[in-house]
């Protein structure tokens, strides 16, 4: 059985979702917590600026009981009290499925249609799938995932003219001072959130760029790029005061940037915090003409232009939910395959155990014939108990009642 639990920019804050947010270390430590149980067989943990999800798989256990596995594994990996869970959603089976189409799609993002949760997606099951924790069932839902992105976004231009998270940061930057030639960007991480916020301010004329990441041929790269400048990592605390807009976008679990890192100043500075953990400690916004802003904080350009994808988004969950039928036609075969499998071999025990008992007690020729007929008679009985399993199961739906079956036809030899 499928499940998921987790939280996104609609249902917490940045304050908490920080809390949640996971590392590749932390994910494969985490993974480590869920291999505990028997029940819990594959995960993945899908973590970004805006969501964290676990997904996970159950065998030999009811779903209720397998999401409160993960939720208490959960809660005291991260330390988070219980009271926090009214924010986390969950799904599971068909909802699960559909939701993952969606967020892989980009209709479930803070922008519609953006593109980059195609490659997180990504990024989050190969870790799965190097820890060894991803079986049958969540690697064929992945890449049925990646798949059905694809064909959402070909057939509902979902991702035409889709913001991403720089643009809505230049625009901001760009209302904000007017004029963005004769300005200084200081960009601290260079990620893929950070070239993009390059791009976008590169076509808004500005020219004055600097770099500066922990990784310095990354940053190197990136100014190279885009005609920038490098700023050695363990500088670029010196150079804030030479830049009107500050960038953040790393994945340290700390804050770099806080009050002390930051000089009185005459001239109006533009702090932008795009990582998650956040890097920049709010106590800045007390030193005159200092502004900072969030991810959350850019919620009201995002809403408005979201507002016309409308028909866009109702075209796209309408492909999606017939590719979520498809899948789960394809779960319903997986879920019924074990209890076929008890099915014929304790029908071929009990033929072959009863037929070993005549054969000293009459011809072969007699033999033969009451073997062929047995053969005959438990293909016709298999058949029967396969359709009525069907009915009672609704194709494989009803998983609890499978388990019943698969424990009534067990072979104990």
């Amino acid at each position: 059985m499928l499940g998921i639990i987790g939280l996104n920019h609609q249902t917490a804050l940045v304050s908490l979702r920080e809390r949640l947010s996971f590392n590749e270390s932390e994910i494969n430590d985490f993974f480590k917590e869920l291999k505990k149980s028997k029940y819990i067989t594959e995960s993945v943990v899908l973590s970004t600026c805006n969501r964290t999800e676990i997904y996970f798989n159950i065998e030999e256990c009811c779903i209720a009981g397998g999401i409160s596995i993960v939720f208490k594994s959960l809660l005291k990996y991260k330390n988070i009290e219980d009271s926090k869970k009214k924010n986390f959603y969950e799904y599971t089976d068909e909802k699960a499925i559909e939701h993952l189409f969606n967020v892989v799609s980009g209709i479930d993002s803070m922008l519609i249609g953006e593109y980059q949760i195609v490659s997180q997606v990504k990024q989050a099951f190969n870790i799965s799938k190097q820890a060894k924790f991803s079986g049958k069932i969540l690697e064929r839902l992945f890449i049925k995932a990646l798949e059905v992105s694809k064909i959402v976004r070909s057939n509902s231009n979902i991702n035409f003219g889709a913001m991403s998270l720089g643009y809505v940061v230049v625009e901001k930057c760009y209302n904000l001072l007017k004029n963005l030639d004769d300005k200084t960007l200081l960009l601290i991480g260079a990620g893929e959130t950070g070239e993009i916020v390059i791009k976008h301010f590169v076509k808004k004329g500005l020219k004055n760029i600097y770099i500066s990441n922990r990784t310095n041929s990354k940053a190197i790269e990136l100014a190279n790029k885009y005609n920038g400048n490098t700023i050695p990592y363990d500088e670029y605390e010196n150079f804030i005061s030479k830049a009107d807009i500050i960038i953040t976008s790393t994945a340290s679990k700390n804050n770099i940037i806080s009050k002390e890192d930051i000089k009185e100043t005459l001239n109006s500075k533009i702090f932008f915090d795009l990582s998650v953990p956040r890097n920049i400690n709010e106590n800045i916004i007390k030193i005159t003409n200092i502004n900072l802003y969030n991810i959350d904080d850019l919620k009201e350009v995002i809403i408005q232009t979201n507002e016309r994808k409308k028909e866009k988004i109702e075209l796209s969950k309408n492909i999606i939910r017939e590719e979520v039928v498809k899948f789960c036609e394809w779960m319903s075969v997986q879920n019924l395959n074990p209890a076929i499998k008890n099915i014929n071999i304790a029908l071929k025990y009990i033929h072959h155990k009863e037929i070993k008992k005549l054969r000293n007690k009459i011809s072969e020729e007699n033999y033969e014939k009451i073997n062929e007929f047995g053969d005959i008679l438990a293909k016709r009985i298999r058949k029967e108990i396969i359709s009525r399993m069907k009915d009672i199961t609704e194709g494989g739906k009803r998983t609890e009642y499978l388990k019943v079956i698969n424990d009534l036809f067990l072979v104990k030899k």
